[in-house]
C-alpha cells in the first residue's frame, strides 16, 4: 500500500483550530533572511516532504514511525474538540484517565515530531546505525571469513534498513515512559481568551515547556506544558495546585507571553490575523 510522503508535522486539526472564518493562516518564517508574512491553508502548512525517512533514502523505513504518530493524533482528535467545546461554554472538561492520557502522548509526540527534534533524533540513529552495521559484519565475517566489498556493500544496504527502523522507533519513544509518567500527575489548567481583540499563534514547535516561578524543580527539569489548542482555548499541565480551573484573559499581556515563547522555538509562526503575526515577527529585530 503506498503511504503519504508529505508529513504534516502540525496536525491539520490543529492547524485549523488557528485559521480566520475563511480557514486561511497567515505565517511568517522566522530565519528567512526576507521574511513576508504569507497566507495558506491548513493542508499546505507545517507540512515536509519524507520527514521521517533517514537522510533522505527512498527506502520505506518511516512506515511504522509515521503510523504510530498518526495513530496518537487520530486518538487526541476528539479530545481536542471536546475540550475546546466544553472551555468556551465554560465547563471545566471532564478529563478521566483515558483522555488525559492521549493529550499526554499527544504532547510528547508533536514535541518530537517536529524537524528541529528529528534533526537531534538522525543524529542519534546515526551513531545506533554505525555500531551496528560495524557488529553485523563482525558476526559474519567471524562465520564466513572475509567478505568481498561487493558482499559487504549488500549486507550493510539489507542490514541499514532494519536499523534505521528499530533506531526511529526506539529513539522516537525513549523519553515518553518518563515524561508521561510525570506529567499524568500534573493538574488541567485551561485559558479562555474572552477579548476578540487577541488570539493565539501555532508555531511549528507549538508545545512550550517552561517552569513555574515559585516552583523548584529537581535537577533542573522542566516540566510544566503549556499547548495552544485553537485561536481562543490554550491548556496548561502544571504541579502546582492553585485558582479555578478555567482562566478568562482579558488583556493582551499573557496571550503576548505565551505567543512570544510560541515564537521564540518555533521555525514558523500562523494565526489568524496578519497584524498579529507581523507584530509578534517585528519584535524579532
Amino acid at each position: 500500500m503506498n503511504k503519504t510522503r508529505r508529513n504534516h508535522y502540525v496536525p491539520r486539526f490543529l492547524s485549523s483550530a488557528f485559521t480566520d472564518d475563511q480557514g486561511i493562516l497567515f505565517f511568517v518564517n522566522n530565519h528567512s533572511q526576507k521574511p513576508t508574512i504569507k497566507s495558506s491553508r491548513p493542508n499546505n502548512l507545517f507540512v515536509e516532504r519524507d520527514l521521517y525517512r533517514h537522510d533522505g533514502q527512498l527506502i520505506d523505513v518511516s512506515t511504522d514511525v509515521e503510523e504510530k504518530f498518526s495513530k496518537i493524533e487520530s486518538r487526541f482528535a476528539p479530545v481536542h474538540q471536546e475540550i475546546m467545546q466544553e472551555v468556551r461554554k465554560g465547563t471545566t472538561p471532564n478529563m478521566d484517565w483515558r483522555k488525559k492520557s492521549r493529550l499526554i502522548a499527544f504532547i510528547v509526540a508533536q514535541w518530537r515530531k517536529t524537524p528541529d527534534q528529528k534533526k537531534r533524533m538522525e543524529s542519534t540513529v546515526n551513531d545506533f546505525i554505525a555500531r551496528m552495521l560495524e557488529s553485523t559484519r563482525q558476526e559474519i565475517e567471524n562465520e564466513h571469513g572475509p567478505l568481498s566489498p561487493e558482499i559487504l556493500e549488500l549486507v550493510d544496504c539489507r542490514a541499514q534498513e532494519e536499523y534505521v527502523r528499530l533506531a526511529q522507533l526506539n529513539e522516537m519513544a525513549s523519553l515518553s515512559p518518563n515524561i508521561q509518567s510525570q506529567l499524568k500527575q500534573h493538574i488541567l489548567y485551561y485559558l479562555r481568551i474572552r477579548n476578540e481583540k487577541f488570539s493565539f499563534v501555532v508555531g511549528s514547535n507549538p508545545v512550550v515547556w517552561y517552569q513555574e516561578m515559585d516552583r523548584i524543580v529537581p535537577n533542573g527539569r522542566v516540566m510544566d506544558v503549556f499547548l495552544a489548542l485553537s485561536s481562543d482555548i490554550a491548556l496548561k499541565l502544571t504541579a502546582i495546585n492553585r485558582g479555578p480551573r478555567i482562566v478568562d484573559l482579558f488583556d493582551g499581556h499573557s496571550v503576548q507571553k505565551w505567543n512570544e515563547r510560541i515564537r521564540d522555538q518555533s521555525l514558523t509562526i500562523a494565526g489568524r490575523s496578519k497584524p498579529l503575526v507581523g507584530s509578534l515577527f517585528r519584535r524579532l529585530n
